[in-house]
C-alpha cells in the first residue's frame, strides 16, 4: 500500500495532514477574526469594569443575531436612546433578557431577577444597585441593561416612560464584549445569583 511501510506512515502523508490541519486553523482564525471588532469606551458609566478609553473585543456573531444573555456586557448600536453619546454605540450590562421580570429592590436593596436577587460585585463601590424604584417583563426580543456605575449610568432606568419601558431591541446589540486590550488586559466578569 503506497505511503505506509511497516505501518508507518510515510513523509508524503504527514505532510498532506500537516498542510491540511494548518488550512483549518487558519480558516477557523479567519472566522473569528471576521467576528472580532474593537469599540473604545465613550463614557464612565461602565466603572469600575471599564473605563473610558478601554478598547474592547467584542464578538460580533452573525449580523442579525443576538446571543446576549443575562450578565454579558455589550456593545449597543445608538441611537438605541435620543440622549446617547453621538459617536455612535453604548457600553451596557444585560441584566434581563426576553421574558425575564426584572425589579428593585427587593428588602436588602437589591436588582431582582425573576426573585432571584443578583450578586452584583462589579456595581461601582458606593452606588446602589439602583437609586430608582422600577419593575419591567422584558417583551420578546429585547434586552434590560444597566451600567455598572449606576449613579451616573443613563440606562434602562432613565427610560422606563419611553416605548418598550427602558428595554432595547435585541438587534441593537453590536457585539459581546468578551475583552479589554487597552490600556488594561483581562476580560469582563458576569452577574450571579443568590
Amino acid at each position: 500500500m503506497p505511503g505506509v511501510i511497516d505501518g508507518r506512515t510515510t513523509r508524503p502523508v504527514r505532510l498532506l495532514l500537516a498542510v491540511t490541519a494548518l488550512v483549518i486553523l487558519v480558516c477557523a482564525a479567519t472566522v473569528l477574526l471576521l467576528r472580532i471588532q474593537v469599540y473604545a469606551v465613550p463614557t464612565d458609566s461602565m466603572v469600575p469594569t471599564l473605563r473610558p478609553g478601554d478598547r474592547l473585543l467584542a464578538d460580533t456573531g452573525w449580523p442579525g443575531r443576538s446571543t446576549a444573555s443575562r450578565g454579558d456586557v455589550v456593545v449597543l448600536a445608538n441611537p438605541v436612546w435620543s440622549n446617547g453619546p453621538s459617536d455612535g454605540f453604548l457600553v451596557k450590562r444585560v441584566i434581563g433578557t426576553a421574558g425575564d421580570v426584572v425589579l428593585c429592590c427587593d428588602n436588602r436593596g437589591r436588582v431582582v431577577v425573576n426573585g432571584v436577587p443578583l450578586v452584583e460585585p462589579y456595581v461601582a463601590p458606593g452606588d446602589d444597585p439602583s437609586d430608582v424604584p422600577f419593575s419591567v417583563r422584558v417583551p420578546p426580543g429585547a434586552l434590560f441593561v444597566l451600567g455598572d456605575h449606576r449613579s451616573v449610568s443613563a440606562d434602562s432606568r432613565a427610560h422606563m416612560g419611553e416605548p418598550g419601558g427602558g428595554t432595547v431591541p435585541a438587534r441593537q446589540v453590536r457585539g459581546i464584549v468578551v475583552g479589554v486590550v487597552y490600556p488594561r488586559l483581562g476580560g469582563v466578569s458576569g452577574a450571579s445569583s443568590g
